[in-house]
Formats: structure tokens, sequence, C-alpha cells
């Protein structure tokens, strides 16, 4: 079995419902730690950074939902130099380091959700071409991740206090993008009960070399 179970896919798609249930199942049927754990963006002293520039008027805006924040064009590819590190670091420590251990890593969000996070946040396609983002694309490339989707219309009944349809559509684009790059296969949580979709899941995981 896979020594990484890695989900990625936009808000309310299921995923944290997904990786708890797997869990759970995995637990019943192998003799093996399991850690669930994630990782997207604004970590360590970005989130230290974004807290503080949120007070600021220059940095006021939506484009960082969580912290209520917007990086001038001028600052963007340092935003990005700043993002990129501590993924790095966040992903050694609650990926690599866990799987080094012996654990399985159950991943609720992984490298395709840092890639999205960086053109929601800082809304700029051409930071793309970078070569920060060209290598986090690369490392999505090494990694079996399954796309985790609903109907947009089902992830703003999920996520009524965080998305509205616009949004939900337009995460729902760049991920699809993403996954037909990365030829993931696709659970859509919205055809599929919680317990057909955890079977999917596993079965995928479970029957990897």
């Amino acid at each position: 079995m896979e020594k990484l179970i890695c989900l990625y896919g936009p808000d309310g798609s299921g995923k944290t419902s997904i990786a708890d249930l797997a869990a759970n199942a995995i637990m019943k049927k192998v003799k093996r730690k399991i850690k669930k754990s994630w990782v997207r963006g604004s970590h360590l002293y970005v989130s230290l950074l974004a807290r503080f520039l949120s007070r600021t008027y220059l940095f006021t805006g939506e484009d960082n939902p969580y912290y209520k924040i917007k990086i001038p064009p001028k600052l963007r590819k340092l935003w990005l130099v700043l993002e990129y590190t501590s993924f790095i670091i966040v992903f050694i420590g609650r990926i690599i380091i866990p799987r080094l251990l012996g654990f399985i890593v159950i991943a609720e969000r992984s490298i395709v959700d840092f890639i999205v996070w960086i053109l929601l946040t800082l809304r700029d396609p051409r930071l793309l071409n970078t070569i920060y983002m060209k290598s986090i694309i690369s490392l999505a490339l090494k990694y079996k991740c399954i796309y985790v989707t609903a109907d947009p219309r089902i992830l703003v009944s999920r996520r009524a206090d965080e998305l509205n349809l616009y949004k939900a559509i337009y995460q729902k684009i760049i991920y699809d993008y993403f996954a037909g790059l990365l030829g993931s296969p696709k659970v859509d949580t919205g055809r599929y009960d919680i317990t057909t979709t955890v079977d999917h899941v596993l079965n995928y995981f479970l029957n990897s070399e």
C-alpha cells in the first residue's frame, strides 16, 4: 500500500470527511501507524506576516480570504518566494518525515492545493512560469493523488459561509485543469455517497504498488 494517501480539491468537496473515514478504515485493515496531515499555503512566517499586514490599509483586501489581505502586484513575486519556502518546510515536516518514520500519511490537502492557493490569492497566472511554481508542479507529478470534487452549487451549499457560486466555479476550473494535467483519478462527492467515495479512494491506494 502507498505510504501517502493524497487528496486535493476545492473547498467543500469533502476531503476532510474522506480523510477521517479512510483513516478509520485503514486502521482496521493494516497494522500501520496513521497520520492525518495537510499542506496548503500561508504557513509559518507567512501566516504571521499576513496577520500583521491585515492591519494595514495597503494590504487590506479579499484575495486571501483567511487573512483578508491582498498583495500589491509589485510584491507578488517576493510573496511567492515566501510562500514557496514555507510550503517546502511544512511539506517536509508534515509529509516526508512521517513517511520516513513508517506512518501512512493521509493528506487531505496537498501539493495541488498549494498551487491553486497561489493562483487564487496572488491572482497572477504568470507566476506559473517561475522556477518556484515549475518545481512545485514537478513535485506534484511524482505523487499519486486523487482529485475530490463536486458540482459548484453543491460546494456552495456545503460552504455557504465561505463560498459564493462565482468563487466555487473559479476554483473548480483551476482544479479541473491541474487534474487533467496530472492525470489524477477523480471522485465526485456530489454523485456518490460518502461510503462509496471512501471505497473508491481506498481501492486506488490499497492496490497501488
